[in-house]
């Protein structure tokens, strides 16, 4: 009786993960296309299993700031940033958190583009993007709603 469920529960393991040697004998069977398909299908899981390991810390980052407080931010968190001199806001985004003085009271150095516009030596008004990387304070910086698409832009740089 124990040799029918073990005979079973082998051709079970056969078929769910097969030994090596017959691996090797599919492997030998597929085609050379059929070899570069699995290696890139491979490589395209890999590739999304890190994209997914990346944004999943960074949004487990941001809820941990957000739990030491509202005004609590991480680093490469995408945030709104209000320029009190001309009371434009600026998307930007964190680029490091200081603690010098104090844990309890963190000042943050961000990174956002803004758009100048000057006129040309033959008078013509022309646009430039400036990229901006200034310290500031808690109060001037809001959070943004959680986007995956632009947080994975801002992670790959």
């Amino acid at each position: 009786m124990f040799k029918k469920i073990s005979k079973r529960i082998e051709r079970i393991f056969d078929v769910v993960a097969p030994r090596a040697s017959e691996k090797d004998n599919e492997d030998e069977t597929m085609s050379p296309q059929e070899r570069r398909d699995e290696s890139l299908a491979r490589q395209l899981q890999d590739e999304e299993d890190t994209r997914l390991r990346m944004l999943k810390a960074q949004y487990d980052a941001e809820e941990q700031a957000s739990k030491h407080g509202e005004f609590s931010f991480a680093k490469r968190q995408r945030v709104s940033y209000h320029h009190r001199g001309s009371d434009l806001y600026y998307d930007a985004v964190i680029i490091g958190v200081h603690s010098d003085d104090g844990p309890e009271k963190p000042y943050y150095t961000i990174k956002y583009a803004k758009k100048e516009s000057h006129d040309d030596e033959n008078g013509n008004k022309k646009d430039q993007v400036m990229n901006i990387e200034k310290q500031t304070t808690s109060d001037r910086l809001s959070r943004l709603p959680w986007d995956e698409e632009r947080t994975w832009k801002l992670l790959q740089k």
